[in-house]
C-alpha cells in the first residue's frame, strides 16, 4: 500500500484487485477513522511522499507477522480466513447481502 492509496475524505483504502489482472481494477475498502488516523500518523512521522510504500515488507512477510501474532494470542486460523471472516461480518452488519447467501453462495434480489 502506498500513501496515495489512503483516501481520508471518503474513509477508504484503495487497492488494485488481484482477480482482474488483465485490466487495471481498483477497489475502495471502507475502514474506521481510527485506522486512517493511525496510517496518516505513520505517513507524517516517516515523511512519506504519495508514491512511497507505507510498509517496506512484502506480502509474505506480512502473512508471517499476522500468523505469529495469531499464535501468540491463541487465535486459530490464518490471515486469509480472517480476511474472509471480516468481509462476511461487514456485509452482514451493513445488511448488504443476506447472511445465508454469503454462506451458501446464493444471492437474494
Amino acid at each position: 500500500m502506498r500513501a496515495q492509496d489512503i483516501d481520508v475524505c471518503n474513509g477508504t483504502l484503495i487497492f488494485e484487485t488481484l482477480k482482474q489482472r488483465e485490466a487495471l481494477s481498483m477497489r475502495a475498502l471502507p475502514v474506521p477513522s481510527e485506522l486512517l488516523e493511525l496510517l496518516m500518523s505513520i505517513i507524517d512521522e516517516n515523511a512519506l511522499s504519495p508514491k512511497d510504500r507505507v510498509w517496506t515488507f512484502c506480502r509474505e512477510t506480512g502473512w508471517r507477522y499476522i500468523r505469529n501474532l495469531n499464535e501468540q494470542a491463541g487465535i486459530k486460523g490464518n490471515p486469509t480466513g480472517m480476511r474472509h471472516g471480516f468481509g462476511v461480518a461487514c456485509a452482514v452488519k451493513r445488511n448488504s447481502v443476506a447472511h445465508n447467501s454469503i454462506l451458501d453462495g446464493t444471492q437474494e434480489d
